[in-house]
């Protein structure tokens, strides 16, 4: 005999079946959320000497301008930094000039190149690939606790006014690898060519 409360049953049943999936797939969700961020390794190649700052850093695109296809060598740094895991510069054999003055800040966009994320960056094997300062400033400056690669350069007319390393300050792991240091200094201070806290 099938009374009212066995109706009811099959009439409930199927909902407790739905709002069992639905709370299996809430969990699963919520599992995805909580899954650690796998970062992903750019690599970016300059194919401009000039001293021009990225357009958006962040967006994982080397640009000066938006949509555009030029790619500093400070849009680059500055692209890595704002990206999270270890990237990549491919720098073609070539002389850049830094150019933007301004002292003091940690972003690369005036004076020295400030790298505060993991980073190698490449110069060519096939020929010279220099950066030069020109005297605004140093030239790389690397904030800990980035690690860093830098092979096949030549770096050279970096100053540091009252600070030490008129080449390269590293507060992070630094890596030379066929690296050159020319005509850099650093006044009332040690380092001229390096000065190393990392």
């Amino acid at each position: 005999m099938i009374t009212d409360a066995n109706r009811f049953a099959r009439l409930v049943h199927p909902s407790r079946r739905i709002l069992s999936a639905l709370r299996l797939g809430m969990v699963l969700v919520l599992g995805l959320l909580t899954l650690p961020i796998v970062a992903r390794a750019a690599t970016f190649t300059v194919n401009s000497k000039d001293d021009i700052t990225d357009a958006n850093p962040g967006d994982g695109v080397c640009a000066t301008t938006v949509g555009g296809s030029i790619c500093t060598l400070r849009a680059a740094i500055q692209e890595s930094n704002a990206l999270a895991g270890p990237d990549t510069i491919n720098v073609p054999a070539n002389r850049y000039t830094l150019t933007i003055g301004g002292k003091g800040e940690d972003k690369a966009v005036t004076g020295d190149l400030d790298i505060s994320d993991d980073l190698i960056i490449a110069g060519s094997t096939a020929g010279p690939t220099t950066i030069n300062a020109n005297n605004l400033d140093r030239v790389f400056d690397v904030i800990g606790p980035a690690v860093v690669t830098m092979s096949h350069l030549i770096i050279e007319g970096g100053v540091a006014f009252g600070e030490s390393g008129g080449g390269i300050r590293n507060d992070g792991t630094l890596t030379l690898t066929q690296v050159a240091m020319r005509n850099n200094h650093a006044f009332d201070q040690d380092g001229g060519a390096i000065v190393n806290f990392g």
